[in-house]
């Protein structure tokens, strides 16, 4: 276990906030320095050859990261996951438990990611609370390490946002898994649920009626990628009614001014609409992470139907050195221990539209 110095951990957060501060003599010479520190710690981990110089620097740098990237990556948490589900942190060894007396519908089943898969498990009608099943969970992330040597500090800030935002939708697809889990074994009622290609707006406005039902007529929320919100945006635009079957019927002014000025839209109908943070992972501009033909819908209302639950903090569970001439990077295996649950089926939608690509 690699302890990481409070002091050292500040450092860090401030290199990655763009604040971080020196110390100067009396003639203005640097004395002390952030940058000057995270120089010291690369210098002692890699050789100018690239090659670890030291293992447990080495092992203190990367840990550095993943620790960093912890803080770094609880503001994009709350800004999305948190709209879907009730996410919370706790102790490596603390017992959770979530309240299944739900005051609109029983809850009879939980469906947990596995990292592997989805378990179901019963309820049993006279509990009142499920455990939260702290399950292991493992992603990669790589670094450069001729940049980590050349330009430490920005190659630094990159690899704890590569780890805040791996975390992150990391999650997002396990949320993702589960819910076609549940949409597989029919736990999700079926009028909410569309998975034929080119969904229709009024097929939309079927789900969201539903949820919005369910919710007590609180607005609901759609995750999805911005080309998915994109075509839904544009579907309402063109719906018209007349005789000439040309009058818009919810194009009002402000929404033409949304569609033709806004870089997100926020709002489809009643629903409020998020889009995830979804970048090109390759040079072609061909591949994304998440799915854009995918998108989650969620009632409105004071109940999240997902529950995620956070166990202590990430950890490197290895960190290998690729020896190649061409890339010379760290691969980082993360492993964290979290519960990922679906409880409120009924509270939840599923749409799948294979017209929206890339």
């Amino acid at each position: 276990m690699i302890n990481i110095d409070v002091k050292q951990l500040e450092m860090a957060k401030r290199i990655c906030t763009n604040s971080m501060k020196e110390t100067l003599d009396k003639d203005g010479k640097v004395l002390t320095s952030d940058e000057g520190a995270l120089i010291k710690l690369v210098n002692s981990a890699f050789s100018p050859n690239n090659d670890v110089n030291n293992l447990q620097a080495y092992r203190d740098l990367n840990k550095l990261i993943v620790t960093t990237a912890e803080t770094l990556a609880q503001p994009d948490i709350q800004k999305t996951i948190n709209l879907v589900a009730q996410y919370q942190k706790v102790g490596a060894n603390d017992v959770m438990q979530y309240d299944v007396n739900d005051n609109k519908v029983r809850v009879s089943m939980s469906l947990t990611a596995t990292g592997t898969g989805v378990d179901f498990t019963k309820i049993p009608s006279y509990k009142k609370k499920a455990f939260a099943t702290p399950r292991k969970h493992q992603f990669g992330v790589k670094y450069s390490v001729s940049r980590m040597i050349s330009d430490p500090v920005n190659e630094f800030r990159n690899a704890t946002q590569y780890v805040a935002e791996e975390k992150v939708k990391y999650v997002m697809s396990q949320i993702y898994i589960v819910l076609r889990n549940a949409v597989t074994a029919s736990k999700i009622p079926a009028k909410q649920i569309h998975q034929v290609a080119g969904i229709t707006f009024a097929e939309f406005r079927g789900i969201e009626s539903s949820l919005l039902r369910y919710g007590r007529n609180a607005r609901p929320i759609m995750i999805a990628d911005q080309a998915f919100i994109s075509n839904l945006a544009d579907k309402q635009a063109t719906m018209t009614v007349g005789v000439s079957n040309n009058t818009p019927l919810y194009l009002t002014d402000e929404m033409r001014k949304s569609l033709l000025r806004d870089i997100e839209i926020d709002q489809i109908s009643k629903t409020m609409a998020i889009s995830i943070d979804n970048p090109y992972t390759d040079r072609m501009s061909s591949k994304v992470d998440l799915p854009i033909d995918e998108a989650i819908m969620v009632a409105g209302g004071s109940a999240s139907p997902f529950r995620i639950t956070d166990f202590g903090d990430m950890s490197v569970a290895s960190d290998s050195l690729d020896i190649n001439l061409e890339t010379e990077e760290v691969n980082m295996k993360i492993s964290y221990k979290v519960d990922i649950t679906l409880l409120l089926t009924q509270a939840v939608g599923y749409i799948k539209d294979t017209q929206v690509i890339l």
